[in-house]
């Protein structure tokens, strides 16, 4: 069961996200340690840690910002030139607006510059030692919460 149904999977896919929110810390420490069940299936869990999110920004084609806040010049996604990626006429010459080699500038699986921003993403995330709820709802957040919670 896929939750996308009805769009076409990536050939050899065999495993999806879903992301939960699970209000009690109950609930939270039963989901870590055991894992939850759909359809008669056991999927292991885990924290979810938005810094691990990788953005880019879709103005000017870099990793580590979106365009809401990007002040750099236009770049397009398919060729590099200064014009927004939805006018490009030259959908056809695949340049990447960051490490110039003949792909699409969101193609992760060949991008060097992505490869790099992926890696200074794992080793600049810590985790840290004290654990606290990150709200009122007294929910965790934190990968090392659950030594805490348990």
């Amino acid at each position: 069961m896929w939750l996308h149904q009805g769009r076409k999977l990536k050939k050899g896919k065999t495993h999806g996200s879903l992301i939960l929110g699970i209000t009690t810390l109950e609930g939270q420490r039963q989901a870590l340690e055991e894992g939850i069940i759909i359809e008669g299936g056991t999927y292991d869990t885990r924290l979810y840690e938005q810094g691990l999110q990788h953005k880019q920004c879709f103005r000017c084609q870099d990793w580590g910002h979106t365009q809401v806040s990007c002040s750099k010049k236009q770049k397009c996604g398919h060729c590099t030139r200064e014009h927004r990626t939805s006018e490009c006429t030259y959908k056809t010459e695949a340049k990447c607006a960051n490490c110039l080699r003949d792909h699409k500038a969101w193609d992760r699986t060949k991008c060097k510059m992505y490869k790099a921003y992926s890696q200074q993403i794992q080793r600049s995330t810590s985790y840290s030692t004290s654990c606290t709820p990150s709200s009122s709802t007294s929910t965790y957040t934190d990968m090392d919460c659950f030594d805490a919670i348990r």
